[in-house]
């Protein structure tokens, strides 16, 4: 259960319940159009004693928040009127209306009732309220109108934090208030705590045998100050200090991590794991079971791979072996001297530019293209289409590379993430030598280069380079720079 808060909707006849009992209706006829929520907050277990809500699991049996509320609309169903017609709508889903003609058969709604239960989706207000305003009209009639609507109401549904989504909700339930009586069923909890795995990631989109991943689990704590953790064992009016969580590799549990709560309520977890099996991996961290058991766990699947497959396109393959454009990238994939476990991680192919057309491109995990002079409309198309499809091109600038055509092929739409601008810079004639600019950057790709100045990328003399236009972008982000200040790898 995520933070709860009243909703601001400002409409006429609006009334709360704390209690789920619902008073019969008045005898004249009416039109009862009844919304249910089934967020996934309603899975929410509580636990009653004497019909007070309670967190803590006595030896009654547990009952979500969506079984409380489908009692208070088989109650309201129950004792309505005999004339009395009913609409019956839910909260997510496509199809939100489940019943949109009034009827009279209570059995109808009864039975539509009880196939129901609490999805995994967040509510939402908003579009509830333009369903309900519809189904309200349908069809028009003398009746009395009652709209009935049973939630939770967390903050996260109820209050928007966009202005106009705000005064959109406003408005619409200010429109449901004057067509007819409006009540607002809270079955929510008082004072609901809950932790939730709100994220699961790795540091990489795939792995190769031999590897250590590293997978990073955010958790978040749900709950008003005065809440009691009791499913962490804090003492009232505490907030949980940390979380420990447990990570299942195809269902066997191979680790456990904890992690601390900062002052926005969030922790990292991190498990470092090496892997040793090649192919689909589901990885599931859970945590400690509480009264909202949907967010308790998360799931992601890791790719383990043999080997990487990486095509080199040369756009230089003429010349001694250390003049071409391929030569050292090949080096530095599959040096000489590598231990037999790593040797043949990465298979690297090199091929002409010429070479490209018509190649089965999905064969490789990685096309690399160095210094490749143009992209022909056929190169085009075939690695956009790659790329869509999960590949990955690395685009290698060089002096054969003619900016005009490759500028045709920039954009968000296109192959490149910015254009190419001027050089910066003569090798024949040096008057400045740049370097990279390692410390500017948090990218995950540089981390084996800090801190470690023998690698070379930090001593790596550069005498010419090609300024970018458009790197500022919100949707282009800039992995490395020069210590000149200009992006060298997007």
């Amino acid at each position: 259960a995520q933070d709860q808060g009243a909703p601001i909707l400002g409409a006429p006849f609006v009334l709360f319940y704390d209690d789920p009992a619902v008073t019969p209706t008045e005898q004249l006829e009416a039109r009862i159009c009844i919304a249910i929520d089934d967020s996934f907050s309603m899975g929410y277990q509580s636990f009653e004693r004497g019909g007070v809500p309670d967190r803590r699991p006595p030896a009654a049996q547990a009952r979500t928040l969506f079984d409380r509320a489908k009692q208070v609309v088989r109650r309201l169903v129950e004792t309505a009127g005999p004339g009395d017609s009913f609409s019956l709508l839910r909260f997510c889903g496509p199809d939100r209306v489940l019943i949109a003609q009034p009827t009279p058969s209570r059995s109808a709604v009864l039975e539509t009732l009880a196939a129901l239960g609490p999805t995994e989706q967040p509510s939402d207000a908003l579009p509830l309220a333009e369903q309900l305003r519809q189904v309200i009209r349908l069809p028009e009639t003398p009746r009395r109108k009652h709209v009935v609507i049973l939630s939770d109401f967390q903050r996260v549904g109820w209050q928007p934090t966009a202005e106009e989504e705000a005064r959109s909700l406003r408005a619409a339930f200010r429109q449901l208030g004057q067509k007819g009586r409006l009540t607002l069923i809270d079955v929510g909890v008082p004072h609901a705590s809950n932790t939730a795995i709100i994220d699961l990631t790795a540091d990489r989109p795939f792995a190769t045998i031999g590897q250590t991943t590293t997978m990073t689990a955010r958790v978040r704590w749900f709950g008003s100050e005065d809440a009691t953790a009791s499913h962490q064992g804090t003492a009232a009016g505490e907030l949980p200090q940390s979380c420990e969580l447990q990570l299942y590799w195809d269902g066997r549990l191979r680790a456990t991590a904890s992690g601390r709560f900062d002052p926005t309520r969030e922790a990292q977890v991190q498990f470092r794991l090496k892997v040793d099996e090649a192919g689909d991996h589901v990885v599931e961290v859970r945590c400690r079971s509480d009264a909202l058991p949907a967010d308790d766990r998360r799931w992601l699947v890791l790719p383990v791979r043999r080997s990487l497959r990486v095509l080199l396109v040369d756009g230089r393959p003429v010349g001694a072996p250390e003049e071409t454009a391929t030569f050292f990238v090949a080096r530095a994939l599959t040096p000489k001297g590598a231990t037999a476990a790593r040797a043949g991680v990465i298979q690297a192919t090199v091929i002409r530019d010429d070479q490209l057309v018509g190649r089965t491109l999905s064969d490789s995990d990685c096309i690399v293209l160095c210094d490749v002079p143009v992209l022909t409309g056929d190169d085009l198309r075939a690695l956009k289409d790659y790329v869509r499809a999960g590949g990955g091109v690395i685009i290698a600038l060089g002096p054969n590379v003619d900016a005009a055509a490759y500028n045709a092929a920039a954009g968000p739409d296109g192959l490149l993430p910015a254009s190419l601008g001027e050089r910066v810079g003569d090798p024949a004639q040096p008057e400045r030598v740049f370097g990279f600019d390692v410390g500017a950057s948090n990218h995950p790709v540089l981390d084996v280069f800090r801190g470690n100045p023998e690698a070379g990328l930090e001593t790596t003399p550069i005498f010419a380079y090609r300024r970018v236009r458009g790197a500022d972008r919100s949707d282009v982000r800039v992995i490395l720079a020069y210590d000149s200040g200009d992006p060298a790898l997007l």
